[in-house]
């Protein structure tokens, strides 16, 4: 199944957290999405300090959840290229992972600094130093070495052929 040896235990961390946040946000999806009929046309209290109806209000959320089913499904498919070892996927993993950590924090922030913090915040703020602890396991030098070696592994293989 490895391919010749076990992948690095830094690996499989990135690789099993990677896989955690994107079932959490999946689920997190797919449980707005089957609570989105209770709400009907009344907007929230924040859509109506915005000037949004409920309905706009419910058209939002249906494309905010899409957005984060697509973020969800790309970090899954990125958490199966790092479990294989591939290079292309480790740094598409530290692109999107750093990415979402960086905006994650930079929008919790704010709401954690407001007086009283915004209910959300505690969780984005989380979110987003668990997306760089992601990045930090796949910079380590252990998880880079495994990469690259399984990469060189099948390079060798390829040529025997």
């Amino acid at each position: 199944m490895w391919g010749g040896r076990r992948p690095a235990p830094t690996t499989v961390a990135a690789a099993g957290v990677m896989g955690a946040v994107s079932i959490v946000f999946a689920a997190y999806a797919v449980a707005v999405l089957a609570t989105k009929g209770d709400s009907g046309p009344v907007a929230s209290r924040e859509a109506v300090l915005l000037g949004i109806s409920g309905r706009e209000e419910g058209v939002a959320t249906i494309m905010v959840v899409v957005i984060i089913l697509a973020v969800s499904a790309l970090t899954l498919s990125l958490t199966v290229g790092v479990l294989r070892r591939r290079e292309g996927a480790r740094h598409a993993a530290l692109m999107t992972f750093g990415t979402l950590g960086f905006v994650a924090l930079a929008a919790s922030l704010p709401g954690l600094m407001s007086t009283p913090p915004r209910p959300g915040a505690r969780f984005g703020v989380l979110t987003g130093l668990v997306d760089l602890g992601i990045v930090v396991l796949l910079l380590l030098p252990a998880t880079a070495d495994d990469v690259e070696d399984a990469e060189r592994e099948r390079e060798r293989a390829a040529t025997r052929r």
